[in-house]
């Protein structure tokens, strides 16, 4: 069965959000097999990841997908063969979803912190104009 996990940060929340809004909750369900595990070291703030690959049963195909997934280089999530739900989106069954999924969750960031930085931007641009004296 696929479990969403309950929300415990903001971040969480907002991905939640979007996670009913996109309308994922409803699409078709299917056991995803393990193919590969694979650590990939991050860099200077980032120790590492796993990117997980998988595939799955959809619309009569099998179909491929991966996903990166926080964790230590010593304690694999997954090995080959393992199984794991995942929900498949019927207007093209080569994009699924899964519950953990940090980097799709790590990608909510991005768009909010644009928008912050621009509108810093404009504050600092055009927020504080000098007073015009009159004669």
């Amino acid at each position: 069965m696929f479990d969403q996990p309950a929300p415990a940060s903001l971040s969480d929340k907002l991905s939640n959000a979007i996670y009913r809004w996109r309308g994922i909750d409803k699409w078709p369900e299917a056991e995803a097999t393990v193919f590969s595990c694979e650590w990939v070291l991050g860099g200077r703030y980032n120790p590492g990841h796993y990117v997980v690959t998988y595939s799955y049963w959809a619309n009569g195909e099998i179909q491929e997908g991966s996903y990166s997934e926080d964790g230590s280089e010593t304690q694999s999530p997954y090995q080959k063969g393992d199984t794991f739900s995942i929900r498949w989106n019927p207007r093209n069954p080569a994009k699924s979803y899964t519950a953990n999924n940090n980097g799709e969750r790590n990608l909510i960031w991005i768009p909010i912190v644009a928008i912050l930085i621009s509108i810093l931007i404009v504050l600092i641009l055009f927020g504080s104009k000098p007073a015009v004296s009159t004669p």
